[in-house]
């Protein structure tokens, strides 16, 4: 085909599909979909992104890679964000690039563009050192054509534009100094029918090659008109940043008002909040290995539900940690009556390492998994489900919580702990992504409309001022409680190597709110004690069992730093079980009055229902209450402190009423605000029916 007439410019790229300019690269984020690039672990662990000036081709950060050794497999992977649009016209691909900052490198079959799938074509470089230049060869349907460009300035800025035109099979290439690219020849596509997504950039395509290489300004999309708009440079979205609008007045329904936060409370008055941590069961551990196919730990990486399927059946499963031992992990089951003596059942389903199925085995796994119940879901085959990080973090489902069949990767972007989670309120699925960000743990956040696809990952929770020193956050098991999204936080102590739940909460999903640091379910501090070193909660929601609420938990006798390490085992010798705390429910956070006495004044509220209810103890003093207007300190008719009848009892179920009241009818529809007066007396949460 002869080349276009000189007077023709080159196509560009709009960047609809992927802008990467490296500008909002965030150093040290790993796996993150990292505005728009995604890093693969490299045996040198050398630069991604160089922050020079001099050396980026615009701004002040551009992508680089080094192989000096054959096989030393380092790249960069760049990946469009979840969503991007997929073109089906014309495509052009587009990005400048150059070898080296100032001396010249030896450059052998060194990926300069290598799209995925063998999409489109694929352009290498190699060099002759001594004279300072190098080559691009291009790899096509039919093969390599060896320097479809010579003579090139290893230290000199390059343009490659890559035009495809799929109907007809074949890619158009130019190249040259910016704004002076120039046709070079048109290629065979080597796969017209897919798109480009991903590109590897530095990759070795051949096995044999070395080299280095900058990139800047990288775009695919749709040919930009003139007039036309380049689409923003891809970067790193943080949901965790801004508190959410809550509108007020609140409307207060059956679902709980808790004060865990400060959303309800507009005024506390010689009042003091305290948050209340389990109570460990006398019996603990109550689950331990005792079988074979266990090892020495038992991990609550999955869940524990009361079985409505099954006559309220206790039902648990649980991770079979062998990875330290160098045999292979089990997710297993085991269930109860009454949640605390439990038995694992000979289901015979799975075999074992012996190549026995005489055991409880329901499924292979590597490491964490999340277990959750699902019954509102329309398909009977899908009420149990589980990601579970085996091959990646795979989709699972299941009819009855045996048998389990696996589906797709779920979770593109995720470390280990790493769980998900339905919101009932969005109406959606979220995941609670494990990541890390300059040297330390961080949560993300990706969400899916559906359980078997979620999007890219974004910052979510970090540590902050009151944490301390080398702290991280390890990992957030998520679930939603009554009108509250409860988070159980894996605090990792950087100094002592030890993970205790902490407690979070959000009004969104994302941003989270973490006023105490006092430990949910702590550690035990007497060393060697069975939960000493490492705690981690059921992926399922607590449990109410008839006024308290059931946290199952896993702990470690080892410390996170010591987890490794395989000294010898006593015989007998447990490393890791599960046992059980319990809280009074609602019992999270309690507001406190004193001897003295003190005053709660809630934000505006609508009052749905007829009647006032409570949980609180007033058992060694009194709670009073009293309903005024929204924008005064008056109360309004008979809601009076001196018409209402104190409460004087522990009742997680207290109906509040005022002398010659016959409810809150008449205040239905009015925005009004509760005061509430409390003598040695806890306050949990409020409510209307």
């Amino acid at each position: 085909m002869p080349a276009p007439a000189a007077d023709i410019l080159p196509p560009r790229s709009d960047g609809r599909v992927l802008h990467v300019d490296f500008e909002h690269y965030v150093e040290g984020a790993w796996p993150i979909l990292n505005a728009g690039v995604r890093t693969h672990s490299v045996q040198n662990q050398v630069e991604h992104v160089v922050r020079s000036r001099l050396k980026a081709f615009s701004g002040s950060q551009c992508g680089f890679i080094r192989a000096e050794k054959i096989d030393e497999f380092n790249r960069l992977e760049l990946q469009p964000r979840f969503g991007a649009p997929r073109l089906r016209g014309a495509e052009i691909a587009e990005f400048v690039f150059r070898p080296s900052a100032d001396k010249p490198v030896d450059l052998r079959d060194f990926g300069v563009w290598l799209p995925v799938r063998r999409v489109g074509i694929a352009v290498s470089a190699h060099s002759t050192v001594a004279r300072g230049t190098y080559r691009l060869d291009v790899h096509d349907k039919n093969g390599t054509t060896t320097g479809v460009v010579k003579g090139l300035k290893e230290s000199g800025w390059l343009r490659i534009i890559l035009a495809r035109d799929r109907k007809a099979g074949a890619v158009d290439l130019w190249v040259g100094s910016p704004d002076q690219e120039r046709w070079i020849g048109r290629y065979a596509d080597r796969n017209p029918k897919s798109a480009i997504t991903n590109v590897y950039l530095g990759d070795l395509l051949s096995g044999k090659g070395r080299g280095s290489g900058y990139w800047d300004d990288v775009r695919i999309g749709k040919p930009l008109t003139d007039g036309g708009r380049l689409a923003p440079s891809e970067r790193i979205t943080h949901v965790g940043l801004a508190p959410p609008d809550i509108g007020y007045p609140i409307v207060v329904g059956r679902s709980k008002q808790l004060f865990v936060d400060h959303i309800v409370a507009q005024s506390l008055r010689n009042v003091s909040r305290t948050l209340h941590s389990v109570r460990k069961h006398a019996d603990n551990p109550l689950v331990m290995p005792d079988q074979p196919w266990e090892g020495v730990k038992l991990l609550l990486y999955g869940g524990v539900i009361k079985d409505p399927f099954h006559n309220g059946l206790f039902r648990m499963w649980y991770l079979a940690f062998r990875k330290t031992e160098g045999l292979p992990s089990y997710i297993c089951y085991a269930e109860s009556e009454d949640g605390l003596t439990w038995r694992k059942p000979n289901l015979g389903l799975l075999a074992d390492d012996t190549g026995s199925k005489n055991n409880n085995i329901v499924m292979p796994a590597w490491s964490d998994t999340t277990i959750l119940f699902d019954p509102e879901d329309p398909n009977p085959a899908h009420r149990y489900k589980c990601m579970n990080r085996l091959g990646g973090h795979t989709g699972w489902t299941s009819p009855d919580g045996f048998r389990w069949k696996r589906h797709k990767q779920i979770l593109r972007h995720a470390l280990d702990c790493s769980t998900v989670a339905w919101d009932p309120i969005g109406r959606k699925w979220m995941a609670s992504i494990k990541m890390a960000s300059r040297n330390r743990r961080v949560r993300g956040y990706a969400e899916g409309k559906d359980f078997f696809s979620f999007g890219d990952a974004c910052f979510m929770l970090d540590v902050d001022k009151r944490d301390g020193p080398k702290d991280s956050i390890y990992a957030l098991v998520v679930s939603y409680y009554e009108t509250v999204y409860l988070g159980l936080l894996r605090m990792y102590g950087g100094l002592t190597h030890r993970l205790d739940i902490q407690w979070a909460t959000s009004r969104n999903g994302t941003y989270w709110d973490r006023p105490f640091r006092k430990p949910l379910i702590p550690t035990t501090n007497r060393l060697g004690a069975w939960d000493y070193g490492n705690n981690a909660p059921s992926t399922c929601p607590p449990i109410r069992v008839g006024d308290e609420l059931w946290f199952y938990y896993s702990g470690r006798k080892m410390t996170h730093s010591a987890e490794g390490k395989n000294p010898t085992l006593a015989e007998g010798e447990t490393r890791a079980a599960i046992g059980l705390g319990t809280l009074r429910v609602d019992g999270f956070v309690s507001v406190d009055g004193g001897p003295k006495g003190g005053v709660v004044t809630t934000h505006p509220l609508i009052l749905e229902n007829r009647s006032l209810y409570v949980n609180a103890d007033a058992a060694r003093g009194l709670l009073s209450a009293e309903i005024l207007g929204a924008d005064s300190d008056q109360p309004i008719g008979r809601f009076t402190k001196a018409n209402c009848r104190p409460m004087t009892a522990d009742k997680v179920r207290h109906r509040i009423t005022w002398a010659g009241s016959r409810g809150l009818r008449a205040l239905k529809r009015r925005p009004i605000r509760l005061r509430f007066g409390l003598i040695r007396a806890k306050l949990y949460a409020f409510w209307t029916e």
